[in-house]
């Protein structure tokens, strides 16, 4: 495979299964069973702590096995917080093959919340050039201006 570009069907297959396999072995040998965990993407350099406390306070009070934000273009469910009985759910999910991270979220107690503009910061990605130029430009922003 060259440098992240599959090239055939069958690399990507086996991409797949390559990937399923090492998720498995993750969630069966090196995954702690806490109770929950937050999830985030590592390309987000603007996690808000207020929306992670927010988050993990109505998981508490909601018992509830994920509480996903929605800012206004959709959902964030690489910005989550996460009971442990997700990973048996999505275990079983890639047993059966199905790669749907949506089918497993209907199959738990999942709970979506709103976010304010402040916080949908937490969901800003750096993905490319302009991201970048883009987040440091925001970094130089002090904090109480920014909106």
């Amino acid at each position: 495979m060259m440098s992240g570009v599959l090239s055939t069907a069958e690399e990507a297959v086996t991409l797949k299964l390559d990937f399923k396999e090492a998720i498995l072995r993750l969630t069966e040998d090196d995954v702690p069973r806490e109770r929950r965990y937050l999830f985030a993407a590592g390309d987000m350099p603007f996690l808000q702590t207020d929306l992670i406390r927010r988050l993990l306070a109505i998981a508490r009070r909601e018992d509830c096995d994920c509480v996903i934000p929605r800012n206004n273009e959709g959902f964030e469910p690489l910005h989550a917080v996460y009971d442990a009985v997700v990973v048996a759910e999505f275990e079983r999910a890639l047993r059966r093959d199905d790669l749907s991270i949506w089918s497993a979220f209907s199959r738990l107690n999942t709970m979506y919340v709103g976010t304010t503009p402040v916080e949908r910061h937490s969901f800003f990605s750096i993905n490319t050039k302009e991201d970048l130029k883009s987040a440091i430009l925001y970094s130089q922003v002090p904090e109480a201006s920014r909106s």
